[in-house]
This record gives C-alpha cells, structure tokens and sequence, in this order.
C-alpha cells in the first residue's frame, strides 16, 4: 500500500478492511504512539510494517481501556495480567528478522489487544450506566382525607423509558403487507421486547408522483402507523429534504421551483400527520445526510442552513412538543468542505455539524446512522459494503460526537445475521449468523447508553424483507423474532426498574431507578395508586 502525504505533516494511517485472524475484518488506526508518521523531505519514503504498527497502536489503546476500567472498578489483576501477556508476545518481534514473521507475531497481539478492549470497554460502559441513566424522586401517598400514610408499603414499577429504543420498516412493509392483524402482532412483539418509538420513514418521491397531489393516507396504511400508536410507540416524521427522495419534476427546476414545492410539500405533510397523529411525534427529522448529499439546488452551506431553519419553523409550529433533527451517515474519512461545486460540497458529519453551529442553524438534535459490517443491496439499484469498527473505536468516535453542542441520536442501526464468501464487508470475529448478530447489537446497545449525550437508538428493519442491510432484521421474513430481538429483549427490559419501599412518617419514600415514567401501588390498599416520573441526572 503506497500512500502520498504532506511533507512535515503528521498522518495516522487508517486501513478500513483489514483481517485480523481470530477476530474479522476490522478498520484498523497505525498512529505510532499518537504521534502520527511524517515525511520530511522531498523523495523521503518511510517504509513501516502495518501490522507491527497497528499491533502497537492497539496494544496501546488496551492499556489506556484498562486503566480507566480499573479508576471505575478498581485495579484487576487477571486482565492486568492478561495485557502484560500481549506485551510479552509483543516484544518477541524484536527477536525475528523478516517482515513475515513479524507480521505474524503482531497479528496475534493485534487480535489480543482487540479483543481485550472490546471486553473493556464493555465493563467501563454497564458501569457508567446506573450513573447516567438512573435518578432519584420521592412520592408521598395520602389517604381520601388528605393524611399522610405511615408505614405502607409501595409497589413501584415503570412503564417507559425517557429513552428512544425504535424501529422502522421503511419499505419493507409495503412488499410484505402484512395486514392490520399482522401489523398488531408486530408491534406488540416490539413493545414487549422495550421497543417505544417508530420512525415514518416518508418518501417525497413516493408521496407527490404528480406535482400538487400527496397520497399520505396510503403510504401510512403500508406502514402500520395506526396500529404502532395503538401499542404505544411514539413516532419520528423522517426525511423532510431528501436528495435522493425527491420528485423528478422538482430534481428537474431551479433553486427557486425547489423551494416553492418543499414548502408546499412541509406543509402538507406537517398538516397530514398534525390531524392524525398530535401528540404521538416526538421527534421530526428535516434534512437527510446532510453532509452526504450535496443538492443540487443548494449551492453553498448558507442555502442549506437557510433550508433547514426554514422547515425546521414549520416543524415547531406544528409540532412544539417534538424534538428536531439534522441527520447524516457516519462516513467520516477526513473529508473536508470546499466551495468549489467540482467538489460536489462534500464533507465529513462531524465538520457539517459544527459549522451548522457555528452559523447557527435552527435544530435541537444531530442524528447519525451506524452501520457496522454494513451489505446493502438496496432493490438491487445500490449494492456495497461497509467497515466495521472495535468497539473501543466505536466508543471513541462516538464521544467525539459528544463533544458537539447537542444531543446525538442513533438514527439508524442494523448489521447483517449471515454471510456470503463473496461480500467483502466487515465482520466481527467470525463471518455473520444469527448469534454473532444478536451479541454485536447488545455490545453496541450498551455502549451507547452508557452515553448520556445520546437520546435513541433505531434499529434499521424490523425484519429481513427490509431492503437494505441484507438479512439485517429483527425478525425475519415471517416476522417471527430472530435470536438479535430475544437478546436486546432481554437487555432493554434489564434497564426497566421495579421494587418496593415503604413510606417514612410523612407518608414519603425515596425511590432510585432509570429515567421514565412509573405508576405505583399501596399493597394491601389498591385504592391508593398514583404514578410518578424520574428523570436522569443532570
């Protein structure tokens, strides 16, 4: 692999497709001690061993895991014992002499030093989520006659989380009509599984096929979106400014033919879902990939940003109560903005959203979508592959999004649950099935809410006719449930709190649990029930 720098320049290398035997195809970093590598003069060639670099690098990373495992948990000696292991293994590279030997000594250290990182960082997280997630509140029960009730005890239990935990069939529904009774089915599986959001994915394309004329009533039906209201699920009106969703008489006029029909597009659609469904949006997401798609009728930064604050206004009229999202794809390969229309605007998620701060855009939230080991095949029209990232990468990139002025949400999410010696995509420890898809997605469900800047995951396909992730669904094509949706059951309701406490003289009790709502209950005096919320820490 030949690569041209910057002379004087640190660069980190980053290969996105790499095999590490023992653990998959992973995107791995070589930063020499975060140092970064240079070339200082003119026809300077710096030869280095990637898999000896990135060995070093991910050794490094695992020794950094592990101290902040042992400030949270205190200090462990099998697995502090376990990286002086790799460090020994490490060091035998030294002792050889051709670059095949070394890069298979460092191979074995690489997979090691993964594999003991994952395994951190998925500690550091279950402990940092009581802390983020959890809060207290105190009730006081009173009788019929207003007297405090010393001395009862009370049956707590909560019914929703303060955290999004969504799914969305985007076309998937309408190829396998499942009809209302399967609808029902569906979205009770879902909600007893912890799921409580859906994203309505509308597309404008589908929507307006002539100019003027808008078959919302339609497309809701091939959704499901009644019967997800009646189980429940709050909703996200997704996908305002689409590039890839318009109409083709709207792709086909000028900036100012673009803007009329969008306007009278957002009005309708706010309109259609304001009547029928109210309080039931909670979020409305305004601009797709953002940063991804440079639109053609948006010249600069400033036309977009004027387009988002334009929608995003409507939006709040319509929908004060609802959170507002910009959304992008996590595609950040140190891509930078430029002016220059030869560069077709493009740039990476992480600049994009801190230049719509910077100018000021009008929005509450960044949505990002996240798809590990990603095989699309998307009606056969897209078809490619994506990377796939340890999980200490994955909590690294994730902060740095946290780091931004507003909250994130995870958009979308969805992995693969087979796997053909064809795709090249990438994969965590073994080629996809099943079993491997249900733990990656309880790893990367713990690990992002462990984050307290991050407010919803959605899982992208309810079931495997979703045509996207291939096989990527929670159900398969029956919508019968997949081994991923019994084990993310298990871990969603693990964050649901229930207990009992008894009541001081004052008739109060003080009572710990996850952020939510709860309703409660005096034993022995059913007549006294009440409910109560609990938010998280601040």
């Amino acid at each position: 692999l030949n690569l041209v720098v910057p002379l004087g320049e640190q660069r980190t290398i980053e290969v996105p497709f790499w095999p590490v035997p023992g653990y998959g195809r992973t995107w791995l970093t070589a930063d020499n001690e975060g140092k970064g590598y240079s070339v200082n003069e003119a026809g300077d060639t710096l030869v280095v061993n990637f898999n000896v670099e990135a060995a070093r690098t991910a050794m490094r990373v695992a020794g950094e895991r592990l101290a902040q495992r042992a400030a949270l948990l205190g200090v462990d000696s099998q697995l502090t014992e376990k990286l002086e292991s790799i460090k020994t293994d490490y060091a035998l590279i030294s002792q050889v002499s051709t670059e095949e030997d070394k890069a298979r000594i460092a191979d074995k250290v690489l997979a090691a030093s993964l594999e003991l990182s994952d395994d951190l960082v998925l500690a550091i997280a279950e402990a940092e989520i009581p802390k983020v997630r959890k809060g207290r509140t105190s009730i006081q029960v009173r009788d019929a006659a207003g007297i405090p009730v010393t001395g009862a005890k009370i049956h707590f239990q909560q019914r929703e989380h303060d955290f999004l935990f969504g799914a969305v069939e985007s076309f998937g529904f309408r190829s396998a009509k499942p009809g209302n009774s399967g609808f029902t089915k569906t979205f009770q599986t879902l909600r007893e599984a912890g799921f409580n959001h859906l994203t309505v994915h509308v597309s404008w394309l589908e929507i307006e096929k002539q100019p003027g004329k808008y078959q919302f009533e339609q497309w809701d039906r091939s959704l499901g979106i009644r019967q997800a209201v009646e189980n429940g699920l709050s909703l996200k009106l997704r996908g305002l400014i689409h590039a890839d969703a318009m109409p083709q008489y709207v792709k086909s006029g000028d900036f100012k033919d673009f803007r009329k029909a969008l306007l009278a597009y957002t009005k309708a659609f706010l309109d259609h879902y304001k009547s029928n469904y109210g309080e039931s949006v909670v979020s409305v997401e305004v601009i797709n990939e953002a940063s991804l798609h440079h639109f053609d009728f948006l010249k600069k930064r400033a036309d977009k940003i004027d387009m988002i604050d334009t929608v995003s206004a409507m939006a709040r009229k319509s929908f004060p109560q609802a959170t507002i999202i910009v959304n992008d794809v996590d595609n950040d390969l140190g891509q930078r903005f430029d002016e220059d229309p030869d560069w077709q605007h493009v740039e990476s998620p992480y600049e994009a959203y801190r230049a719509f701060s910077a100018m000021g855009a009008d929005y509450d939230a960044n949505g990002l979508e996240w798809y590990p080991g990603l095989q699309a095949n998307f009606f056969g029209i897209m078809q490619f592959q994506g990377p796939l990232q340890n999980f200490s990468k994955i909590s690294a990139e994730l902060d740095r999004y946290g780091t931004l002025s507003k909250p994130l949400h995870l958009t979308e999410f969805a992995i693969p649950s087979t796997y053909k010696d064809s795709w090249g995509s990438g994969l965590w420890k073994e080629n996809w099935d099943p079993g491997i898809q249900g733990e990656y997605a309880k790893r990367f469900y713990t690990i992002a809410f462990s984050k307290p800047y991050i407010e919803e995951i959605t899982y992208w396909g309810i079931s495997d006719n979703e045509p996207w992730v291939v096989t990527g669904g929670l159900m398969d094509k029956k919508y019968q449930a997949k081994p991923v949706l019994d084990i993310l059951s298990k871990l969603l309701n693990s964050w649901l709190s229930s207990g009992e406490v008894i009541t001081d003289s004052q008739g109060r009790s003080s009572i710990e649990g996850f952020a939510g709502d709860y309703t409660y209950s005096v034993i022995g005096r059913e007549e006294l029930n009440g409910s109560f919320s609990i938010s998280r820490p601040k």
